[in-house]
């Protein structure tokens, strides 16, 4: 009957590149689902551990210790006005950051110790940004 006919040699290897290029097609998108998992994974692992450093930068005034969270554990060292914290997530990678003191951080230490020195008003404020404006503005018409 139907499995008895003669088939031709030209249908059968056309009938064998369809599927060959069809199972690369598919092989490809698989790779590139796969590859963009594992990418995002490893941004959120990413975004995590920062998270952490960046809660430890806030909260931790110490000069060195260890902070445990769900998602890893964070050891910090302060070194002047540096801050580095290592970041060990439960998945096994490790993150390091360096976080340097800013100015902010520091005028708020002298406000606690009283040594703050006065800023400038807000109308020398606008002034200045007001002139920065203008002088911005004159050197792009001279382009």
């Amino acid at each position: 009957m139907l499995l008895k006919k003669r088939v031709e040699a030209g249908v059968l290897i056309y009938a064998l590149l369809m599927a060959a290029i069809f199972v690369l097609l598919l092989e490809f998108y698989l790779d590139r689902v796969v590859a963009s998992h594992r990418q995002v994974q490893a941004l959120k692992n990413n975004s995590q551990s920062y998270l952490i450093a960046q809660i430890v930068e806030k909260e931790k005034t110490d000069s060195s210790g260890k902070v445990i969270f769900n998602q890893g554990e964070a050891s910090y060292q302060r070194n002047g006005s540096n801050l580095t914290v290592i970041v060990k997530m439960t998945d096994g990678s490790d993150y390091t950051y360096d976080f340097a003191r800013t100015d902010s951080a520091s005028r708020s230490d002298k406000k606690k110790n009283g040594k703050s020195k006065p800023s400038a008003s807000t109308d020398d404020k606008t002034k200045n940004s007001n002139l920065d404006e203008s002088s911005n503005a004159e050197s792009e018409v001279s382009r």
